[in-house]
């Protein structure tokens, strides 16, 4: 079955398909072109789901408020799908 990239914001929200490693390396820059230019998206893909924010890089973010792990601030997150 083919697997979705659904990606949601505030003023709207995009489907790209996500079954190959090409189409998630398209999905991955869509998602960090929406990031520069969005406070914040929801990312569902085959069941999982991620919460991407756009925050001051001067800002200390401290732990995740549901799990209280530390927040990552890298880039390397959308590495994980």
């Amino acid at each position: 079955m083919a697997k979705i990239a659904h990606i949601t914001f505030a003023d709207g929200g995009v489907i790209l398909p996500a079954s190959t490693p090409y189409e998630l390396e398209i999905a991955r820059e869509h998602i960090r072109g929406l990031a520069s230019t969005k406070r914040s998206l929801a990312i569902l893909i085959d069941g999982k789901r991620w919460a991407v924010a756009l925050v001051d890089t001067q800002c200390s973010m401290g732990d995740c408020a549901t799990c209280r792990k530390p927040a990552r601030q890298d880039d390397d997150v959308l590495d994980t799908w």
